[in-house]
Order: C-alpha cells, then sequence, then structure tokens
C-alpha cells in the first residue's frame, strides 16, 4: 500500500495527466476495486459491469480530490465507492432475487418486494448475511439471534446453554470479523 508521502506526490502527478502516476495509485487500489465488485449484490445489480463502473468511480474520484490529508486517501477512496455504488444500486430499478431475500427473513413472499425507501437497508442486510456466512459457525449464530432475531444477551446465552460473558465475547469477536471483511 502506498504511503500518505506516495499518495502526496501521486496523486496531483496522476491529476495532471501522468499516466505511470495514475498506474501506480491504479495499482495500489486494485484489491479494493476488486473486493467492491465481486460482492454478489453489486454483481446482482451491475453484472459483468461492475468492476468496470467501480474503476470509473474511482477515476472520477481522484480527478475531484482536492484535499490535502493524503494520511486518510485511502479510507475517503474506500467510502466514496461505497457510497457511490450504493446510489448506482439504489437508482437502478433492481428487482431482488426472491431467494436472497427469503433466505433473509424466512417468510417472503412476492408481494414482500422492498420498496424504493428501504432498498438500501434491505442491500444492506444482504451483504452483511453474505459476510456473515463467512464468520465461524458460533459467532454467526450469536450475531444472527442478535441482530437479525434482535434476542437479548441473556436469552442467546439460555438458548446456546453458554454464560451471557462468552456470548458477549463471541459477539464482539463477530462484528470484529465482520469489520475485517467489510
Amino acid at each position: 500500500m502506498l504511503t500518505a508521502t506516495d499518495l502526496k506526490s501521486l496523486v496531483p502527478s496522476a491529476k495532471a495527466g501522468d499516466k505511470l502516476a495514475m498506474e501506480q495509485l491504479c495499482q495500489s487500489f486494485t484489491p479494493l476495486v476488486k473486493r467492491l465488485s465481486h460482492r454478489q449484490t453489486v454483481y446482482n445489480v451491475l453484472g459483468e459491469e461492475a468492476e468496470n463502473t467501480i474503476w470509473l468511480l474511482f477515476l472520477e474520484f481522484i480527478n475531484q480530490y482536492s484535499g490535502d490529508k493524503f494520511r486518510l486517501l485511502p479510507g475517503l477512496v474506500r467510502r466514496y465507492l461505497i457510497l457511490q455504488t450504493m446510489n448506482i444500486i439504489k437508482h437502478s430499478s433492481f428487482r431482488f432475487n426472491l431467494e436472497q431475500l427469503s433466505e433473509m427473513d424466512g417468510e417472503c413472499s412476492v408481494a414482500q418486494l422492498p420498496s424504493p425507501n428501504n432498498v438500501q437497508d434491505v442491500l444492506n442486510k444482504l451483504a452483511l448475511w453474505q459476510e456473515l456466512k463467512n464468520v465461524p459457525s458460533q459467532q454467526r449464530k450469536i450475531l444472527y439471534a442478535f441482530y437479525f432475531k434482535e434476542r437479548t444477551t441473556n436469552e442467546i446465552a439460555v438458548n446456546m446453554e453458554l454464560t451471557p460473558r462468552t456470548v458477549r465475547y463471541h459477539r464482539q469477536e463477530g462484528l470484529n470479523n465482520l469489520r475485517q471483511r467489510l
């Protein structure tokens, strides 16, 4: 990954048309772009154009960036790409795959497709659900019970035959795993 000093010299050079500087920036941010473009929700909406769309958003960000906080730039790029991708998904008239919705809440019918107002919430839950499948089993069960079923720590502890302290520990570890993945 590039340092703040590297970014401080590369971003203005890339904005000025230096192809080598832009190539170095693109090379550095390739893992982020690939990770975002290959998320199932993004790919379902944008299809094979997902990666190209995110690259265009990246180039747009670099060309518009006028800040001087290069230490924060990777986080800003990531946040910008996520928000812009979510905006594109929100504004495309995407009809959710019924299987994904029913897997998420268990009781979905065709009449329960999301309205335009709660598309963002459904997309966030779908993305979270996908990443939740990669969390260790016990952490996944606890997170699912806590956030999707809205169970208390004590209810989960009794149900899973654990102490409340163990439930809190596994919930925190599960959240840390999710933060790393997201």
